[in-house]
Formats: structure tokens, sequence, C-alpha cells
């Protein structure tokens, strides 16, 4: 049975003002894979555990919180570990990484990325719009960058698909390879 790790994890604050929110905005980055999934190496070996950057909450501080307090409940049982497959955490444990990670967010512009560990980590917000045309449904991808387009994304998320779908659904992150 495989459980997922969670390698390095960042938060970054948006401000209220670019997302015409009444609060600042977090996004919380993670690199993580799964412990049973490896990477290929050159010559035909299992590399090192593959894991990419992707996005696992979206919204107010307290929005995050919450999604890293049910989220918490999956390292009890082992299904989430944090920093490698032999290592164990406390629902505890990571609820508190996630406020920390949350006090110590830094604003930033997302078109620019984001400083971590000395390299980039940088965050497209991007969401599918169903737009009918001569009766047939096309779809239209978006890419978001800062201000306006943030706040047209932020009221349709909070409004629509907050509650319906994960952040990872509307993030495309990218950050170092870091081990």
């Amino acid at each position: 049975m495989s459980s997922e790790i969670i390698y390095h994890q960042t938060c970054v604050r948006i401000p209220a003002e670019h997302a015409g929110a009444t609060e600042d905005l977090f996004v919380h980055a993670v690199q993580m894979g799964s412990s049973n999934c490896y990477e290929i190496g050159a010559r035909g070996g299992c590399g090192r555990r593959s894991r990419r950057w992707q996005a696992i909450g979206f919204g107010t501080a307290t929005d995050v919180l919450t999604w890293g307090i049910r989220t918490a409940g999956d390292t009890e049982g082992g299904m989430l570990k944090m920093g490698s497959a032999s290592s164990w955490s406390t629902p505890e444990a990571y609820i508190r990484k996630v406020r920390s990670l949350l006090a110590a967010a830094a604003t930033t512009d997302i078109r620019l990325g984001h400083s971590y560990k000395g390299e980039r980590v940088t965050i497209r917000i991007e969401w599918r719009e169903i737009v009918e045309a001569n009766a047939s449904k096309k779809v239209t991808d978006y890419a978001v960058s800062q201000s306006d387009s943030v706040k047209a994304f932020w009221s349709r998320y909070g409004a629509e698909e907050g509650a319906k779908r994960s952040a990872w659904n509307f993030f495309e992150v990218s950050g170092p390879e870091l081990r």
C-alpha cells in the first residue's frame, strides 16, 4: 500500500486588494509524491521517488487552515507522511506546520514566482469556463496572473467552484527539483 509523501511546502500570500476579497488569500503549495512511484534513471534503473509541485489549499487563512485540518487526519493512519517514506507525523504536527506556513507566507506577485530555498516556485491559476456558441459548448482556458484577473478568478472560485473542487484543480505549480 502506498502513502503520499510531502517533501517540501510553502505558502504564498495574495493581498486582498489584488483579489477583490475582504481578507488576504493564500495558496498552500507542496512538492509531494507517492511512496511506490519512482523516476526511471538513465540506465533503466529506479531513481528517486517521483514527486511534483501542486497546490493543496487556496483561500483565506481560515480556508487553508480548515483544509489542513481535514487533511491532517491522513497522517494518523500513515496515508500522508512529511519528509520521507519512513517518517511518521501526527495530525497536530501537520496542523502546526500549516499554521506556521500561513504565518510566514510572503506576499508575492504570482507572475514572478515565490522564493523558496533560493529557487522559484511559480503558480499559474487556470480554470475552464463553458461557453455556449452556436448551440455547442466550447471550453476556453484562462491563465490568470494578478489584479483584475485574480479578482475575476476569486469571484468565480468563491461563488461556484470552491465548495466542489480542490485547489489542485485550479493551479499549476512549478518549482525546483529539490531532494
